[in-house]
């Protein structure tokens, strides 16, 4: 989506995101304190999964009020 056809707070996400990914996602994630709970709690492999970026060709839609994978 171009970005004069965003929201504030849509630009906004994407400029956090891209200065995360910049610095390394996974890091970046695994400093928040919900990432760093999470790695304590027994987790990192999910943090990790949350920072794998453009690794899926599927792509999950709602639908009726359920999640749907669609590739």
């Amino acid at each position: 989506m171009p970005a004069g056809d965003r929201s504030p707070e849509a630009e906004l996400a994407v400029v956090q995101f891209t200065a995360a990914r910049d610095r390394g996602l996974s890091g970046v994630l695994a400093a928040v304190s919900s990432g760093d709970e999470l790695i304590a709690d027994g987790f990192g492999a999910d943090v990790e999964l949350a920072a794998a970026f453009d690794t899926s060709g599927a792509v999950p839609r709602l639908h009726d009020g359920l999640l749907t994978s669609h590739t």
